[in-house]
């Protein structure tokens, strides 16, 4: 008797819960998009190029597209109009993030600024770290250190000349190098961890975990069987992140002179351990990757392009001269080398398809309703291809720029590479500072050619962070008088 009442109440109970699924369902006006698959909806989609995908359904669908990942809802936005919208109308309703594995594992229980719920802990850290690392003021009083290490990156290059160079490499270490400086206040020292702990790599691999795909995020009963063998690969590197981050801090505790860097302030308003290695992961790993990224893909674009490549020599002849380096001032100055750097992001936005957004409440957009916890992700690489907004889209032409006032500060919805509204990102004019930067040194300092019987390939390899799938190797030779290469500031 008992388990007849038994299977009764689960049968009643699965049969109330599936009618007021289909009823809450009927109630709901979700936007279009293309037929799901049972239980894995469109994961599949995930495992290649997402930004790609997405926008090729968007042509079919329309520029607001509903696709689901497993049991998530999410929402893509694929056109500059219903960016704008969603991201200034709606910026507060969608101002949080979903819980995902990987932040959970890397990041201290996802205590990091670009992947914590939306709230007082996530308005406090990124009130520190702009005030204290990404404010005008403190960018400018470490002008000397971005000068330092683009010019020992000039100096890596110049010993290497007429040999193939991994610019993917060098790049990721000139932005790394800047980014702990300005951070931690010292650069990672040769030898300083194990071989296989060697800080570039774990950051690096860090990255790649945080962009790969994960099926428990998406079908809870994978979580445990991890078919992919993600979960062993986030303890590896959780663990070799966590005794980096803990030797650092450790020592910032220790040291009875503080030197003021960002370690310093976050201990000194009594925030957690575990906080501040969060934080700290969270700009070195946004800081390296998408920078030396952009910058990889600009000198690959230059180089397919040798007519823009003549034209920014050119510039930076006329305004700076052969007889000194380009410095911070030199900058705001140089209108074409502006327009590539922006043609690029046009092109290659670092992270194409933007972190997922996640609504707090339900909210109605374009006569569509929106329930609360469904995911927005915004393509980037979409709206940077929109024949609406760009002529002749897939072509690189700097020249689109010039005199042009759209910027890529937030204010211009189809040019958005760090975002717009409550969770853009919070190092931006640094990230900009150091590309522009690092591209006019390397321009003018070398002439830049692929080594011989090679081609350029320009496909995208898959993540969160869209790099070249192959690394850009090019071969250098001097530009300039010898004696300019040591003149360092």
């Amino acid at each position: 008797m008992n388990w007849f009442l038994l299977a009764f109440a689960c049968i009643l109970t699965a049969v109330i819960s599936v009618s007021w699924w289909l009823m809450l369902k009927s109630r709901l006006r979700l936007p279009p998009g293309p037929m799901a698959l049972p239980i894995v909806g469109h994961l599949h989609l995930l495992l290649k190029l997402p930004h790609q995908s997405f926008h090729k359904l968007s042509h079919k669908f329309g520029p607001i597209m509903t696709i689901k990942l497993g049991n998530k809802t999410a929402i893509v936005i694929s056109s500059k109009k219903a960016a704008k919208e969603i991201l200034t109308s709606y910026d507060r309703v969608f101002a949080s993030r979903p819980v995902l594995i990987s932040p959970q594992s890397l990041c201290y229980n996802s205590k990091n600024i670009s992947c914590c719920k939306y709230g007082p802990y996530w308005r406090e850290m990124r009130k520190i770290c702009t005030t204290e690392l990404f404010s005008s003021k403190r960018l400018s009083s470490f002008q000397n250190t971005r000068l330092e290490e683009t010019q020992n990156l000039l100096q890596r290059v110049a010993e290497q000349l007429k040999v193939p160079i991994n610019m993917k490499i060098e790049l990721s270490t000139l932005t790394l190098n800047v980014i702990t400086r300005m951070a931690i206040g010292k650069k990672f020292r040769h030898g300083e961890f194990s071989e296989d702990a060697e800080p570039l790599n774990v950051i690096l691999e860090a990255v790649r975990l945080m962009g790969a795909v994960n099926l428990g995020d998406y079908i809870p009963f994978l979580k445990r069987l991890d078919p992919g063998g993600y979960i062993p690969r986030l303890k590896k590197t959780s663990k070799k992140i966590d005794c980096i981050l803990q030797r650092l801090v450790d020592d910032h505790r220790e040291e009875k002179v503080k030197s003021g860097d960002l370690v310093d302030v976050l201990q000194s308003v009594g925030i957690e351990d575990s906080a501040i290695k969060a934080v700290i992961l969270d700009i070195l790993a946004g800081g390296t990757d998408t920078t030396a990224v952009t910058t990889e893909w600009a000198l690959s674009e230059l180089l397919r392009n040798p007519e823009c490549l003549r034209k920014v020599q050119q510039e930076i002849h006329v305004i700076v001269g052969d007889n000194r380096l380009v410095n911070e001032n030199d900058l705001h100055h140089l209108h074409y080398l502006k327009a590539v750097v922006k043609e690029t992001f046009r092109l290659h936005p670092a992270a194409p398809m933007m972190a997922p957004h996640e609504s707090i409440e339900a909210c109605t957009l374009k006569g569509y309703t929106i329930p609360a916890k469904t995911w927005l992700l915004i393509n980037a690489w979409s709206m940077g291809r929109d024949p609406a907004q760009w002529d002749s889209p897939e072509e690189f032409m700097p020249e689109r720029f010039i005199n042009s006032s759209i910027d890529v500060k937030g204010c211009d919805f189809e040019l958005i590479p760090f975002g717009a509204g409550r969770r853009m990102c919070v190092g931006m004019s640094l990230a900009l500072c150091m590309v522009e930067l690092t591209l006019a040194r390397l321009v003018q300092a070398f002439h830049w050619a692929l080594p011989d019987g090679s081609t350029m390939n320009m496909e995208e390899r898959q993540g969160v962070i869209v790099a070249r799938k192959h690394p850009l190797i090019a071969v250098a030779n001097r530009r300039l008088p010898p004696e300019v290469y040591i003149n360092t500031l």
